[in-house]
């Protein structure tokens, strides 16, 4: 089974009318060959910025957040877990992109730094709302594979499951369609946001703090509660919630 390939002038009116642009590499691409380009951002991006948080991890081991064992099977368990969020991320992205979901309409160096110095505060205000309501007894259930990991890894970050991987999802698609409704974004803005966010995300899971001046953790302060309600501060300062899986 052959896909057309979504070439600018064969997209329907009602994306032409909103303004929709792409570089015309992405829009010339197949429904398959724009899968595995946004396959390969996303992917490539989570290995280059895990590579940097173990390869910090290695550098500063006296700077160490919790000086613990991971527990026994961790790594894999947050392997799986990224190839969720990898799983979720492409087809709800591609999607986006293939469909005009967001109509990006500016171009040109003012238009992507707005765009991106946009996303930034309200990513930040749409995942405070989200992770709050993840840690409500209702929804803990859908936040409990992150939370399995109390020492955290690089690939912690986007260790999840696929109900939260979905609400990220809100914030990445979600977020700059209701924005573009107020003024055009850019797509090379959105874009660059999104590498930001999956960089710090994944590389600020790393077990290190890299501007800390005292050695390492040796255990948490108080115990996690196993209804993830109230979050245990370390003595360097990183809050840990107690959400654990069955």
């Amino acid at each position: 089974m052959r896909f057309a390939s979504p070439r600018i002038e064969t997209l329907p009116p009602s994306i032409l009318r909103s303004g929709w642009l792409m570089p015309p590499t992405l829009a010339s691409l197949s429904l398959p060959g724009l899968t595995l380009a946004v396959f390969a951002f996303f992917a490539g991006l989570t290995l280059a910025s895990a590579a940097v948080g173990f390869a910090l991890e290695r550098a500063l081991p006296k700077r160490r957040v919790f000086d613990l064992p991971l527990f026994p099977g961790q790594l894999r368990s947050e392997l799986l877990g990224n190839a969720v969020f990898l799983a979720v991320a492409t087809v709800t992205v591609t999607l986006a992109l293939r469909f005009g979901v967001v109509p990006f309409g500016a171009r040109g160096a003012l238009a992507g730094a707005l765009t991106f110095g946009v996303m930034v505060p309200g990513f930040q205000v749409f995942y405070w709302l989200l992770h709050r309501a993840m840690h409500h007894r209702a929804l803990v259930r859908i936040h409990r594979w992150h939370h399995r990991s109390q020492v955290t890894t690089p690939l912690t970050g986007q260790s999840m499951s696929a109900f939260e991987a979905l609400g990220w999802m809100l914030g990445y698609v979600g977020l700059p369609c209701l924005l573009s409704q107020v003024a055009p974004l850019s797509f090379a803005g959105w874009a660059g946001y999104l590498a930001f966010n999956v960089f710090g995300n994944i590389v600020g899971h790393a077990n290190v703090e890299p501007t800390a001046r005292h050695a390492a953790t040796r255990g948490a302060t108080c115990s996690p509660t196993p209804s993830c309600s109230t979050p245990c501060t370390t003595p360097a300062g990183r809050a840990t919630t107690g959400s654990r899986a069955p």
